[in-house]
Formats: structure tokens, sequence, C-alpha cells
């Protein structure tokens, strides 16, 4: 890296390098453990956050095209298939992030869920030196098996509910915009 300092019309550029801090002793293999962990649950921790976009994106349509086809007859079985996909869409999220919380001071009012941990988790690692402890993997393993439930959980809502919504919304050979009679 170079620094340079600027004071008036003068200008100082010096190089340096970062360096491990001496007054601690960190193998490589420790080290790179520890930032290979902390790459890993940063992954699953955008792959989490990516999914409940992914989920909210799914149930704000199905909302959209509910509200729509009430305006329409017989498509009852169709409207009770979105709203089972919106319910499930809902349970699954208020799994995985705190959908109650409004105020900063709702943390001590309502459960974290597993995007709180894995964000706690992370700060944890990235605060600490290595080595990692056996406390952090541990709970690192915990996480990551729960995501892998949560994820593997809201593929099967994608085929099933949402599935079914649309499988009766192409069977009612439905228009992508339906126009208001």
């Amino acid at each position: 890296y170079n620094v340079r300092l600027t004071m008036g019309e003068v200008s100082m550029t010096q190089p340096f390098e970062v360096q491990q801090d001496p007054r601690v002793d960190i193998r490589d293999r420790d080290f790179n453990s520890h930032q290979t962990l902390m790459a890993d649950l940063y992954g699953q921790i955008n792959n989490l956050h990516s999914s409940i976009v992914k989920a909210r994106s799914i149930r704000n349509q199905i909302q959209k095209m509910n509200g729509r086809l009430k305006e329409k007859n017989n498509v009852e079985d169709l409207i009770k298939a979105g709203e089972t996909a919106i319910e499930a869409i809902n349970l699954w999220e208020g799994n995985v992030v705190q959908t109650k919380m409004e105020t900063f001071q709702d943390v001590v009012n309502f459960l974290n869920r597993l995007n709180s941990h894995m964000l706690n988790l992370l700060g944890t690692i990235d605060g600490s030196d290595p080595p990692l402890t056996r406390g952090q993997r541990e709970r690192y393993a915990d996480l990551s098996e729960e995501w892998q439930s949560y994820k593997k959980k809201l593929d099967q809502i994608m085929d099933h509910e949402v599935g079914e919504f649309n499988r009766l919304y192409k069977e009612e050979g439905l228009p992508a915009v339906i126009i208001p009679e």
C-alpha cells in the first residue's frame, strides 16, 4: 500500500506493508481456515438474503394475481392455492428472519432468527484472531445445517405450493394480464 500526506502545497508519499501483529502467533493454516470459514459463512448469508428477496418477490406476485383473480368467477381453487403458497412463504420467512421488528428496540422484544445468528457468528469470528475455537466451528456447523434445511424447505414450497398455483393458473387458461370486465 501507499500512504499520502498532503498539507497545503506539500505532499509526501510513502509505501507500507500490512503485517501480522507480532504479539500474536498465528500459523498460516490457522489463518487460512479462519478466512475460509468466514468466506463460506458470508456466502451462506448472501444466499439466505437472496432467498428472502426471491420469496418476497414471489409472494408479492401471487398477492397481486390473487387480487386480480377476485374479480373473476369460478377460480376459487386457484385463489386458495395462492393463499396456501403465501402462507407457506410467510411461515418460512418468519423462521429465517424476524419479520416483526419495526424499530431498533424490537431486538429485545422478539427472538432473533437464523439470519441474525449467522451475522452474529460472522462478527464474532471476524473480531477474533485465529485459530478458530471449537465453539465457533460447532456453531458454524449448526447454523449451516439449519440453513440447508430451510433452503430445502423453500425449494419444496417453490415446487409444491407455488408450482400448484402456477399449474392451476395455466389450467384456467388465464392471460398474463387480466382485463377487468
